[in-house]
């Protein structure tokens, strides 16, 4: 099993901050080509959205992993939990539907800082289907998108 990606030490993750946060499939197996498991992914992902626990800038769900781009609500959960939270959820109602699998431990995280472009993290989230030849334009992805304004 592979070690957890170290969080920034001294940061405190439960800050009201913007984040860019990738997480894996393990084996970087390609589950959410299957289209049912990428719908359950998408829906968690704007139902946690429509919670308020973030603002969500980008996401984008490529086959093996996932991309977000998000600002913590102040007071909510820290960026592990939402996290763990979205993975769980993701794993534990794909598996009810009939689609196992396993995610990577952990997650890379990126913390965006308040001076810095969100406009590259954005286009970056957004271009991954581009970029992966699964679409023309991000448009024409229906597993990505942009929710919230960056603010």
């Amino acid at each position: 099993m592979a070690p957890t990606p170290p969080r920034l030490q001294g940061f405190d993750y439960s800050a009201s901050r913007s984040y860019f946060v990738t997480f894996c499939v393990s084996r970087r197996e390609p589950i959410f080509r299957n289209q049912e498991a990428a719908s359950i992914a998408q829906s968690i992902i704007l139902g946690l959205r429509r919670r308020l626990w973030f603002w969500l800038y980008a996401y984008c769900i490529m086959p093996d992993h996932l991309h977000l781009v998000f600002k913590k609500n102040q007071g909510s959960r820290s960026v592990q939990t939402i996290v763990s939270s979205l993975k769980r959820q993701i794993l534990m109602r794909c598996r009810a539907n009939g689609v196992g699998f396993r995610w990577q431990p952990g997650f890379y995280d990126r913390i965006v800082r308040e001076y810095e472009m969100s406009d590259e993290f954005v286009k970056y989230v957004l271009l991954n289907p581009v970029r992966a030849g699964l679409a023309a334009d991000f448009t024409a992805y229906k597993y990505c998108g942009v929710v919230d304004r960056w603010r």
